[in-house]
């Protein structure tokens, strides 16, 4: 229980009659004294009290989005449920919610509930534009009031549990090579097709095509069932990028640059019907599905690895190797340099502007890489969107070796 200014006030002024009563022997000082202190001491339960019997649910919902999955930039509603258990009617009480999903400056909501009537419910709705991808677990509410005199107030929280899941943003890498896209078509979410004989089947997963469902192993087992095909290589995607370092503000970060990055990559290999994969990868078959990677990509977090000596391991393989690096990544940088030849079609997107003093490492680091063979994509700070472009246009037509693109 916390005293308000006004119940300080009048505490004070129960002070001051008392003080005035004592010096002067006036009996209606002495009264007025007794009032003041009943209604100070009969005041201290009833915020408390007011408390007693609430409880909160929390409720997301988006809007705007083509699908109920979230990502960064997109619009999504909340809304605070108050529910009031008790016989006793509840008034203003003061919600206090921090939104996760909400840019650092934007994230304290308040909300004032005039009146909740016995065993009623009222809510709160808000919107927010995710800020930033990532896995986010809501805090408590704070809930309070300092009803019915506003001489004390008092506190609690509510638990209202809810996780949200924000991917990362994803943006366009030019035309796509998808038959059905190009007939209008929207692509599902599927794995990379495959060619090669038929070797069985499996149970249906998220993201599978409802074309290789297989419908006789279905009825007879009573669950979907899917065809499953022996793979070859279709010139699959290689992506890596270092989790071990970060600079840059807020989401302009080089981690965040690479995440939507790689994002943006791993849709366009599953949209042209192209094997994918990442270094860092997940548990074992968690990036064969569309969902599986924006899972993996929105729970990265920065850490130690070995991301690019792992994807460079592969160069040799059919396909296209893609390369996000820092041009202050140093350590990266001088591990990519010692190998002496990188066999196939190799693309570096070098990440620049992200600190002070950086145009002369990333000239180094663009000849250095240049020299090595591969094609070298600028990917300035603020300038995601042009690099991509750039970038699909690399994996589609190789670009000579050690040819430099300006985003």
């Amino acid at each position: 229980m916390i005293p308000t200014k006004r119940g300080i006030v009048m505490l004070a002024v129960a002070v001051v009659l008392y003080a005035l009563a004592w010096q002067t022997q006036i009996g209606w000082f002495y009264v007025a004294d007794a009032i003041v202190v009943a209604i100070f001491i009969v005041n201290m339960p009833l915020p408390w009290l007011a408390m007693r019997g609430l409880s909160a649910h929390r409720t997301v919902e988006t809007r705007g989005a083509e699908s109920s999955e979230l990502f960064e930039d997109d619009t999504v509603g909340l809304a605070i449920e108050l529910r009031n258990s008790s016989w006793l009617p509840k008034s203003l009480v003061t919600l206090r919610e921090r939104c996760l999903l909400a840019a650092p400056d934007e994230e304290d909501k308040g909300f004032l509930m005039a009146g909740l009537a016995p065993r009623g419910r009222m809510s709160a709705d808000y919107e927010s534009v995710c800020y930033r991808r990532g896995v986010f677990t809501f805090e408590p509410i704070l809930v309070e009031t300092s009803a019915p005199f506003g001489l004390f107030r008092a506190q609690r929280t509510l638990d209202a549990p809810l996780e949200v899941t924000v991917y990362p943003k994803v943006l366009p890498m030019g035309t796509t090579f998808n038959p059905g896209y190009l007939q209008g078509n929207m692509p599902d979410n599927s794995p990379p097709v495959t060619s090669g004989e038929f070797r069985g089947s499996r149970e249906f997963q998220r993201g599978d095509r409802v074309r290789n469902i297989h419908w006789r192993n279905s009825a007879r087992s009573g669950r979907l069932m899917v065809k499953e095909f022996d793979k070859t290589p279709q010139g699959e995607i290689r992506l890596a990028f270092n989790l071990g370092f970060e600079s840059g503000e807020g989401r302009d970060t080089t981690l965040e640059y690479a995440v939507k990055i790689a994002a943006s990559v791993a849709r366009r290999s599953f949209l042209d019907g192209r094997p994918f994969r990442m270094w860092p990868s997940g548990p074992e078959g968690s990036l064969a599905t569309w969902h599986g990677v924006l899972e993996h990509l929105a729970q990265l977090e920065g850490s130690p690895d070995d991301s690019i000596p792992q994807l460079l391991s592969h160069r040799g393989l059919p396909g296209v190797s893609v390369m996000v690096v820092w041009a202050e990544d140093r350590d990266t940088l001088a591990s990519v340099q010692h190998q002496l030849s990188l066999a196939g079609h190799m693309v570096a997107v070098l990440l620049e502007g992200f600190g002070p003093r950086e145009d002369e490492a990333a000239t180094d680091a663009a000849e250095a890489l240049g020299r090595m063979g591969m094609t070298v994509v600028h990917c300035r700070l603020g300038e995601l969107g042009d690099a991509l472009e750039s970038l699909g246009r690399t994996m589609v037509t190789p670009e000579p070796a050690g040819r430099r693109i300006w985003a």
